[in-house]
């Protein structure tokens, strides 16, 4: 037993012992910033002199208008360190002094403000600075590949260009990507696509030069700074990057697997800042991938955006600390989450770089372009430059006639005026995206009342987007599986508990608080249909018996048993585990495409419903009702129109009901829930993973519908859940409260 050892004595250290730290540089710490990305952020003062400022020349740029262009500089004297400052318009204050600084000695520890920013300045023999910089280390280090990350990346950028124009010196840098690579993550996974990254973060890094870098960039992209290299030089690079990223198969789940990759090459020209130089290597990239992938292309460098854009948050921040009125535009592609199951992440970040573009060639100078959450593109605009109006207009049309094909884009826009811009403020990003979700187009306001519920539409939607067999087959299974969760949410709310029969008991015993399998959703739907009345008129128990029903010219069989072959389908082909070539797929798709065409076809009472759930906000109470802001989810489009209605029903938090005219409010808790999704940030609806009646801690976890995000909620009581815990749980009750 380990416990009968001896125990091991305490090694006593000497103080010759202990290492002391090696000298590093001085530096200049960031301890506070409006901007939350800034903190922590190190800069060495590896110069004699080092400029502080607004302008894009200085050596530590402080993009903030309340930073004079040429605000401070730090320098070293006879040993000593020293600020002073430049004739600034708010001045330089050294630790609490309540006087401005005009030149300073400054000592280790003090703090250094020069407009919204405060700095510390460390020296660079300081512990404290070793343990600043094995911090910073981690905060500009990719984690998965180990080389440096797009923080990183963006300052070592920053100082090649200015550095480039400052010396008139070459500088020329790469993108790479991986071809396909979502492709290889639906036949591997998404673990075995990270392997194929860390070994291609080793093929790249490995044939660096000294002085050259690469970074993760997005995804599965690297780019490459190569200073002192003109574009020639850097094309025989790209060429020898490219044939080390694919001369040897990579190694999956134990196969070998080949890969290509598209690389955009670009060259720094006299105007092109660091953002620049980045969007014109993405352009250059997405010319590669329209020709076809596999290539190397050098015209990115036409198509470049011309006005720098920002962080959202700085976006606003700028905004708000003008003295003159602005108000904020947004931008978002409609269907924006379908064209990304649909087409692929690669092919979202293109579109929306497009967007970016289109948006930029429509604002008027001194406009500020700028991206929040990957997804949004916004604009700040002084109320006195332009109608607003007349740019969402221009916006949309540029964006509606360079579509390619039969592409279909239409685009998403809400303003925010300059009173709503400085009531909410900090909040003000967040309140500009609920906008953009309460307008949506149109031309689908109308057809509202005749769609069904967001679950089956856009599962549906997927369905017909899928760009290949094994694609089609995965969207087949996932739709016919909201179909069945569905349809257990119906039956859950309204089956009688004194109508079901012991099978149906006996298996929500068996499920409750589990991960629920395809077939056992089909299993229990088929048992609760037991428990709906036959007299029952409601328009999802008219749903639930067609689907328990005989069908005509369909060998006799109810649509369940159709159902049922189609599991078994789904388990046969999925259940090797090995994914099969693509034309392997056809015959199976096929089976399921007819059954998901008579679940479609049996799905019509529901278009007489809304799907809807209870917007976070406050509930006004009064005597004898309760005013709720209702959310609707329906169409695959994922429509949100906000109202207010007064109802006597007391409805629960975020849980989906089903509403319909005369009918009591249809609860379909604990399956289907809405809320903000961690990953997307978007309202989005949910489908449980697993079936949970009790007990009151209980959360379920889920999945979006049209994503493969995840979230995760407390289940929220009703009286009829807990009528049927009373027959399922095990654990005693706790007293009745109505949600």
């Amino acid at each position: 037993m380990l416990s009968d050892l001896p125990p091991k004595p305490t090694s006593v250290t000497g103080l010759e012992e202990l290492k002391v730290p090696r000298k590093g540089d001085d530096c200049l710490v960031v301890i506070y910033a409006p901007i939350a990305a800034e903190l922590g952020r190190r800069h060495v003062l590896d110069r004699e002199i080092v400029a502080l400022g607004r302008d894009r020349e200085n050596d530590i740029v402080l993009d903030s208008d309340s930073v004079s262009r040429r605000h401070a500089r730090i320098e070293h004297r006879e040993g000593n360190v020293y600020v002073t400052d430049l004739d600034s318009t708010n001045g330089t204050y050294i630790n609490d002094e309540g006087e401005p600084v005009t030149e300073c000695q400054v000592r280790r520890g003090d703090q250094i403000k020069i407009g919204d920013t405060i700095f510390k300045y460390l020296s660079g023999s300081d512990i404290e600075t070793q343990y600043h910089e094995a911090i910073y280390t981690l905060t500009i280090t990719d984690g998965l590949t180990g080389l440096p990350n797009e923080r990183q990346l963006a300052d070592v950028l920053g100082r090649e260009v200015k550095r480039s124009r400052r010396y008139e010196r070459p500088l020329s840098a790469l993108i790479v990507r991986v071809d396909k690579f979502s492709e290889i993550n639906d036949a591997f996974g998404h673990l075995s696509g990270d392997i194929m990254l860390r070994e291609m973060a080793v093929r790249l890094s490995t044939r660096m030069r000294e002085h050259d870098m690469v970074a993760r960039h997005k995804g599965s992209q690297f780019v490459v700074v190569l200073p002192e290299t003109a574009a020639a030089e850097a094309m025989r690079v790209a060429c020898e990057l490219k044939l080390a990223a694919t001369e040897e198969p990579y190694t999956v789940e134990g196969e070998s697997v080949l890969a290509t990759v598209s690389v955009g090459c670009v060259e720094r020209r006299d105007e092109d800042a660091a953002e620049q130089l980045v969007s014109a290597l993405e352009n250059a990239l997405y010319d590669a991938k329209r020709g076809g992938g596999n290539r190397i292309s050098q015209t990115g460098n036409n198509a470049v955006v011309s006005r720098r854009s920002i962080d959202g948050q700085m976006l606003v921040h700028k905004l708000l600390s003008r003295e003159e009125r602005a108000l904020l535009i947004g931008f978002e592609i409609q269907d924006e989450i379908l064209l990304m199951a649909s087409r692929g992440r690669e092919m979202r970040d293109d579109w929306y770089r497009q967007l970016e573009r289109a948006v930029d060639a429509e604002l008027p100078p001194g406009a500020v372009l700028g991206r929040w959450n990957e997804r949004y593109v916004i604009a700040g605009i002084a109320e006195s430059l332009v109608d607003p109006f007349s740019v969402v207009n221009a916006v949309r049309n540029r964006w509606a006639t360079s579509r390619a094909g039969d592409e279909h884009r239409s685009l998403r826009a809400a303003i925010l005026e300059p009173g709503e811009l400085h009531t909410y403020q900090a909040s003000a990003l967040e309140r500009l995206a609920l906008k953009l979700l309460e307008s949506p187009r149109p031309e689908l306001v109308k057809a509202v009342e005749a769609r069904q519920p967001f679950p089956i539409a856009a599962s549906a939607a997927l369905v017909r987007s899928a760009g290949s067999e094994l694609h089609r087959f995965n969207a087949l299974v996932h739709s016919i599986e909201m179909h069945l969760k569905l349809g257990v949410a119906a039956a859950l709310a309204l089956a009688e508990p004194t109508a079901l029969d012991a099978k149906a008991i006996s298996l929500l015993k068996e499920t409750n608080a589990k991960p629920v399998s395809m077939g056992r959703w089909r299993d229990m739907l088929n048992l609760l249909c037991s428990g709906v009345r036959s007299t029952n008129d409601h328009p999802c128990a008219r749903w639930l018996r067609s689907l328990g029903r005989k069908r005509k010219g369909a060998g006799q069989l109810s649509l369940l048993e159709h159902v049922s072959r189609a599991v078994q389908t789904r388990n046969d082909t999925t259940g090797h585990g090995t994914p099969m070539a693509d034309a392997a797929y056809t015959r199976e798709a096929e089976v399921l495409q007819q059954v998901h065409k008579w679940l479609i076809e049996a799905s019509k009472p529901l278009e007489a419903m809304r799907l809807v759930s209870i917007a976070r906000s406050d509930v006004l109470v009064s005597s004898d009702s309760f005013d709720y802001e209702i959310r609707d989810h329906v169409g695959e489009s994922e429509i949100f129109a906000l109202r207010h209605e007064r109802r006597v029903e007391r409805l629960g938090g975020c849980w989906m009901y089903m509403l319909a005219d005369t009918y009591a409010p249809l609860s379909l808790s604990p399956v289907f829930f809405c809320t903000i999704c961690d990953v997307c940030q978007r309202t989005e609806v949910f489908a449980a993973n697993n079936l949970v009646l009790g007990p009151d801690d209980a959360s379920v976890d889920s999945k979006g519908v049209t994503t493969n995000h995840k979230a995760s909620l407390p289940i929220q009581w009703n009286p009829h859940e807990r009528e049927l815990y009373s027959l399922v749980g095990s654990t005693p009750l706790p007293p009745t409260v109505g949600t």
